[in-house]
């Protein structure tokens, strides 16, 4: 199966709006299409001067035979998505908001 995945701009004042903004945008790319959309992975915030809305600033095409089998593994519920989690828990110290494979990857 042909895959695609779009890194894309949105201005947004907090990271709900952004993952909402996303889905929004996924709906449309994908509408008249032969692709389906699996969700939203990741969200950044580049802050800054920034394009507007839908930008599309990177992705990529691959192949995964079983990527829908595989969606629970590979797209996080909205509410764990680190910059939504980290945002409705300013008050939580990070490190108890990081999983324990987190705590001890070298890459984050």
């Amino acid at each position: 199966m042909k895959c695609e995945t779009c890194n894309v701009l949105f201005e947004a004042s907090c990271a709900v709006e952004v993952y909402d903004k996303a889905v929004r945008w996924a709906g449309e790319h994908v509408d008249n299409s032969l692709f389906r959309f699996v969700g939203v992975e990741h969200i950044s915030d580049i802050g800054g001067e920034q394009p507007g809305d839908g930008t599309e600033i990177g992705g990529a095409f691959c192949a995964d035979e079983h990527v829908w089998e595989r969606k629970d593994e590979l797209i996080p519920e909205k509410s764990k998505i680190t910059a939504i989690m980290w945002e409705q828990n300013r008050d939580v110290p990070v490190g108890e908001l990081m999983t324990e494979k987190q705590k001890t990857s070298e890459k984050f």
